[in-house]
Formats: structure tokens, sequence, C-alpha cells
């Protein structure tokens, strides 16, 4: 495999590929890198090889899996298949000989890590999250630079660490200054009526069954003030449907569908946002200054979700709902509560754009080049 200059670990969810794809991008425009210097690894599997083959950019294939947190068992099946894995792709990753290898977290990313840091390659770390996960604290200890978005906590982290923000696409960038008649065009193609008041909902790029079926009981309590456009994952898709149509929600209410992948405008168009608390779903709420609900993944690792909810929910920039004490009424109750106060729902995104940072894309570049330069 030809050599390449610069290495991504990026990929699993959309939430990781991204922001990944961002900075390659950024990189390819600024003449610096060409696509060809550039190189991913990530699963290839699911709607990451969708994403990521459609990009142009070379892909390695890492076999192996999440860690099992389940049973000691199933642990020792994910650990077994990562060794596996991380075996099969050293030859690759010896003969790639990247001089910088970009580490965005997930189970991928540690072995290219490691193993280009030996090789001589600088390596940086991307942190997306509140509180650094496992793979990515195995990282930073190889790591010439660590960075971290402004809702880090650094607890008991102790490298020097550089605030450059998660990554978001230009086109985020550029909705966040839209016009009024933009606005209303684009609250047509989303909502139908831009009269309505607007709610984007959504789980994350791979669903989340338990907080779709929470957001069908509450759309069943709103009035025809209010008009639900849901994404609920490819895979729960039909089943959310049918619990739409079960609960007998009149059409004109709602509009589902499995992903979208221009999620930002429908954010952008929309009045109040209800979502999981991912990395990337803060980063682009608070460019574009959106009031939120945010439930978080329960048990996620490292209770990141809750700490990324609540880092944004600490300075007003949203409503933190814990999905344990959460119903569909209980849904519908802060819906309304955000929906019938437009004031509230300004101060709550004037309060996100506290923690905005738009050019993200371009500091972790020049992390990138500067260590570039080094080489």
């Amino acid at each position: 495999m030809k050599r390449a200059t610069l290495l991504i670990a990026a990929g699993g969810t959309a939430g990781h590929m991204i922001p990944a794809l961002s900075l390659a991008e950024s990189l390819v425009r600024s003449g610096r890198l060409s696509s060809d210097q550039i190189c991913f690894v990530g699963s290839g599997r699911g709607m990451e090889e969708e994403v990521l083959g459609r990009s142009g950019y070379r892909v390695i294939k890492y076999g192996g899996v999440g860690l099992s947190r389940g049973s000691a068992i199933g642990g020792m099946r994910s650990v077994w298949s990562n060794l596996v894995a991380s075996i099969k792709i050293l030859p690759t990753l010896i003969e790639v000989r990247p001089s910088v290898v970009v580490s965005f977290g997930g189970y991928y990313s540690a072995m290219p890590a490691v193993v280009g840091r030996f090789a001589g390659a600088q390596v940086v770390t991307v942190e997306q999250n509140a509180v650094m996960g496992l793979a990515n604290r195995m990282c930073a200890s190889v790591s010439q630079v660590v960075c971290v978005p402004p809702i880090f906590k650094r607890g008991d982290f102790r490298d020097e660490l550089v605030i450059t923000g998660n990554p978001v696409r230009p086109e985020v960038v550029e909705l966040a200054g839209m016009t009024e008649s933009g606005s209303r065009s684009l609250r047509e193609k989303v909502f139908i009526d831009p009269g309505k008041i607007g709610v984007l909902a959504f789980g994350g790029s791979l669903g989340a069954l338990r907080l779709n079926e929470l957001i069908v009981g509450a759309a069943g309590r709103l009035d025809d003030r209010y008009f639900i456009y849901h994404v609920t994952g490819e895979r729960d898709l039909a089943r959310t449907e049918d619990l739409y149509i079960s609960a007998g929600i009149d059409r004109s209410k709602y509009r589902c569908v499995g992903y979208d992948g221009e999620l930002f405008k429908a954010m952008a168009a929309s009045d109040i946002v209800v979502s999981r608390a991912g990395a990337s779903t803060i980063a682009e709420l608070c460019v574009l200054s959106k009031a939120s609900i945010m439930v978080p993944i329960p048990d996620s690792p490292y209770d990141h979700q809750r700490l990324n909810a609540m880092a944004l929910a600490d300075v007003g920039g949203t409503l933190y709902v814990d999905q344990k004490e959460l119903t569909g009424a209980v849904l519908a109750d802060r819906i309304v509560e955000l929906g019938s106060d437009r004031e509230r729902r300004m101060r709550m995104g004037e309060a996100a754009s506290g923690l905005a940072v738009p050019d993200a894309t371009e500091r972790l570049g020049k992390v990138v080049l500067d260590l570039l330069e080094r080489q």
C-alpha cells in the first residue's frame, strides 16, 4: 500500500466520522495535503462503509469489535477479537508509515496510534467528550498533542491539553449565519409548515429504540402547534412508524426517516432539539445556538454522555433529563415548557453558543500541519 502522510483513526458512528472527514477535507482544501496522502482506519462496517466508502479516501479495515462490558466472557471475546484484528493490520500500518496519526477514539484507534508512534510518527489524540475514553487514554500516552473541547473535564488527566473544540462541517457554520428568508425556506422543507413549532428528535446515527418510544409517547400528547421531524435510525424505522400508527397519531403532526445525511439542516431549522448527548451533536447545537432537551444514554462508557449533557446544562444551554425517570408525558411537558417560551429558547441558544468553536476544524488542522513541519 502506498505511504500516507496522514493516518486518521475514526469510524463506527457519524459522531466519529463526520469530524474526521471535516478535518481531512479542510486539509485538502488548504492545498497542504492531497486526498491520496490521507488514509483512514475504521471498522468498514454498516453506515461507516457507506460514508467513508463514498468519500474517496483510502480505508484500512479493522476487524475488531467494541469492548463488551456486559460480562467477563464477552469482555474476553472482544479483547481476543481486537488482538487478532490488530495483528492482521499491523503489516499494513507498517507499510503505510504515516508522518502523523490522528485518533478520534474508538476501539480501532489504539493500534494505529501505538504503531505509528513507534514507527516515528507524530500522534494527535482528539477527545470529543467531557471525559476521555479507554482507547483515547491509551492513545494519549503516546501522543505529542491532546486536543479537547471546551466541555472537557480535566479530572486526574495531567497531560497538557489544547482546546480545539470538535470539528463541524463548514455547512454548519454557514447555516449559523442564515438569513430569515433562508430559515423560512429550510423550515418549509423540514417541518412542512414554517408557522409550527419544529421539534427535531433523534437518538444518534445508529438509532435509540427507547428514546424513539419516548418521543412517540410525547408526540401523542402535543397539540397541533407542534411538528416532529423524527430521525429514528435505520434499524428502528419500521418499528417506530408502527408505534406512531398504533398510537393513532395523525401523519400531519410528524415525519419519520431512518437516517438523514444532512441532519444539521434540520437542526438549523428547528425550534427545539430532543437528542442524546453525543459530542458532535453538542458541537453543532452550540454553533447553531439551538435550545435542546438532552437524554443521555444510560450507563455510557465513563458516563460520558451524562457529563456532556451536564456541561451544557451547567451554562443554561440545555434541559438535561435522566432517561430512567423519563416518560412520554414528562418529555411532552418539557417540550411544551420550551415551546411556549420563545425568549427562554433564545436564552438557551445564546448560552449554548458560549461553548461553540466554529473554527475547530481549522484549529485542529493547524495542529496537524505544525506537526508535519517538524517531520
